[in-house]
Order: structure tokens, then sequence, then C-alpha cells
């Protein structure tokens, strides 16, 4: 009893020597960075919970929790592009923990679904991209996705693969006896970018209104199509 009133007095006293709350004395903090598990490299833009409040990340990945009670805290991210992470920290009185959280990117993906003039989905139809990424046909289902881009030599030989990178691409479907038709999509990085649905005909068959089926039409769609996370197509 007397040792706790003692050291009462004393963070009293020390408060009023150096013109801080108790608080300020008593409690820690949790700071550090968020960076890509792949490169290192500092991620922005990422939402840290804790329990009383969150932040998001600058450029470099920084994040600070000030003025917490000591105790243990559970950390966790948030980022539409990222795998979510929980990480523990502990707080000492008076000290701020210093942490690296780090997240994996997730795997960035163009899918979508290649239908008939009746709406039925076309099997094996060839499935390309400009830039090129890679190729590869629609399955029974009329699905297909692209999850990485294909690395090829000069000599057009498959040597590796990698990320798909952001940007504007266009898809194209083809297949015999049935019209070409390509869509545009904005690519984001870390989302399931769904391209939704590629009309193709089957050539001298003659094409409904599209009123009735409530589909696009098979000729050439201009329009960027930006892909709004995921989306399940089955």
């Amino acid at each position: 009893m007397k040792l706790r009133l003692v050291l009462t007095l004393f963070i009293l006293f020390l408060s009023g020597l150096v013109g801080l709350p108790v608080s300020a004395l008593v409690n820690g903090g949790v700071k550090g960075r968020v960076v890509n598990v792949d490169d290192n490299k500092p991620v922005g833009e990422v939402t840290v919970n804790i329990l009383g409040g969150s932040v998001v990340t600058d450029a470099q990945g920084n994040f600070n929790f000030a003025n917490l009670p000591p105790g243990d805290y559970l950390l966790h991210t948030v980022s539409a592009r990222h795998f979510n992470r929980v990480v523990a920290a502990r707080v000492k009185p008076g000290e701020d923990s210093d942490l690296t959280i780090r997240i994996k990117t997730r795997v960035t993906k163009i899918e979508g679904l290649v239908v008939d003039e009746d709406g039925r989905p076309v099997i094996g139809v060839e499935i390309y991209t400009s830039p090129e990424i890679d190729e590869t046909k629609t399955d029974e289902k009329g699905y297909f996705k692209f999850d990485k881009k294909r690395i090829l030599d000069e000599a057009r030989k498959p040597i590796g693969e990698e990320p798909i990178a952001p940007g504007v691409y266009k898809v194209y479907a083809q297949k015999l006896q049935y019209t070409k038709a390509e869509k545009k999509i904005t690519v984001i990085p870390g989302l399931r970018n769904n391209l939704g649905i590629i009309n193709i005909t089957k050539i001298g068959t003659a094409v409904p209104d599209d009123t009735k089926r409530g589909l696009d039409s098979p000729a050439t769609i201009d329009e960027p199509t930006q892909g709004a996370g995921e989306v399940k197509l089955d």
C-alpha cells in the first residue's frame, strides 16, 4: 500500500516537474510501417485498426498510435488490393512499440463470360489481349480468366511469368464459325477485374433484338469497363 502511494506521488511529482499530463508518462504507443512482403516496398493507403481507433498509412507506409494504455493489442490491416493481416503488439508505459507489418498483394485477375446470340455459353473460344498478357480458352460454362502475364523470349517461347500490370486492355474473343468480338477493360491491381459478358454470334444466324436478349450487341464495344471487386460468375 505504501509502495503504491509512493509511486503515485512520484509520478505526480514528475508530471508537475516537466509540465506533462500523467497519462503521457504512464501510457505508450505503437508505430511502424506497412510493406509488401515480396519486395519490401512501403504500402500506402492501408487502414490499420486498433482497439479504440484507426489510421491510414502514408505514402511511405508509416502509421502511429499514441497515448495508448499499457497492455496487449491486435493491429488489423485492411486493403482492397492486399490480403489482410492481424499482428500483435505490446504497449509498455512511456514507450513506443515499433513494428513492421508485411502484407501480400492480391492476385490481379481479368475474367469474363462468352455467350452466343441465345445467351448460351460458348466453349473453346480463343481469348487473347492487347497489350499481350497470355492466351486461353473458355471452359464449359463460357468462363475465362487471366491471372498472370506470360513472359516470352525473342522466339516467343515462354520463359516465365509475372503479375498483370494495371492499365487499359482490349480483350478479344474468336472461334471458327462465329463473329469476332472485343471489349475494353481498365485493370486495377489486386482485384478480380470483371469484364462481364462478351457476345459472339454464329455466322449465318439472325441476331435477336438486344432489348429482348438483355445482352450487349456482338459488335465491337469500345466503352471502358472497370472491375469493381470480387464478382462471382458461376
